[in-house]
């Protein structure tokens, strides 16, 4: 069951949040108020390198909004390099970086680790040719393509947690704990999947009601789970309430150690 809501929740997920539908050029933006608006607006500001740049981005997006065509209010920008780097010093490629460590005396040269880093740094720089966006769609495909592997490898984390909360609960042995984790994925995948619909209601209706129930439906997520705790380890409401507080807490730190990971390796696989 949890194998075939998977495979249906990641289908549906990855034809939704396809990175390669994304042009970061040529919005096709509708509605003043949009989430697609805001999500313009913070990407585009978040490219400013000056305060004058965050007024100018303003200023073009509300002309937008008012009418004006996109190519009326874009300004040419002088070309920078695409680049990220440890220290001052760039490379054009990866023979002159070998050149210029091998010159170096012993104790000057990159430790293993930086020459690892150094070098992915030059190929992805010679890849994409300075382009940013391309290489931003590129690492955010190859993270989002991550996902299943992600949430699978969490879910016997999930279950450790589970295991470590109800520890003095000997009749409980890790596969219980494991199908309860289960039990709340599939849930997840589910609820997860109605959400995705609302918001696609509410992308092409102008009606707020679908925000509201997607937060009801938050709220239920939440509920639910405490509820399906105390259901299935049969233990009284203040116990129950704190051991939800800390699993709630261990998941998140453990999603984002795990969302950390997977990052650095799709950066280090792009």
């Amino acid at each position: 069951m949890y194998v075939f809501t998977s495979a249906i929740f990641f289908i549906i997920f990855f034809w939704i949040f396809s990175i390669n539908r994304i042009d970061f050029n040529q919005a096709n933006i509708s509605g003043k108020d949009s989430v697609a608006w805001l999500n313009a607006r913070q990407y585009a500001l978040g490219a400013a390198e000056t305060h004058q740049d965050s007024m100018d981005i303003l200023e073009a997006i509300n002309k937008v909004k008012s009418g004006f065509p996109i190519d009326s209010v874009l300004k040419k920008k002088k070309k920078s390099n695409f680049q990220f780097s440890m220290d001052s010093i760039t490379y054009n490629s990866i023979a002159e970086y070998d050149s210029t460590q091998a010159s170096l005396p012993a104790k000057d040269r990159d430790n293993w680790l930086k020459k690892k880093i150094k070098k992915r740094e030059i190929i992805i720089k010679e890849k994409y040719n300075d382009n940013a966006n391309a290489f931003m769609k590129d690492v955010l495909n190859n993270f989002i393509h991550q996902f299943p592997k992600l949430f699978f490898i969490s879910l016997p984390i999930f279950a450790f947690i589970l295991k470590l909360l109800y520890i003095r609960r000997r009749s409980f042995y890790y596969a219980d704990h494991a199908i309860f984790s289960i039990h709340l994925y599939i849930f997840s995948y589910i609820l997860l999947l109605v959400v995705f619909g609302f918001q696609k209601l509410g992308e092409s209706t102008v009606y707020s009601v679908w925000s509201w129930l997607i937060f009801i439906l938050w709220l239920y997520w939440l509920y639910y789970v405490y509820r399906a705790m105390r259901n299935f380890y049969k233990q009284g409401r203040f116990k129950t309430i704190v051991k939800y507080i800390f699993l709630n807490f261990a998941a998140f730190i453990t999603i984002i150690f795990l969302f950390a990971i997977f990052f650095t390796y799709s950066v280090l696989e792009t």
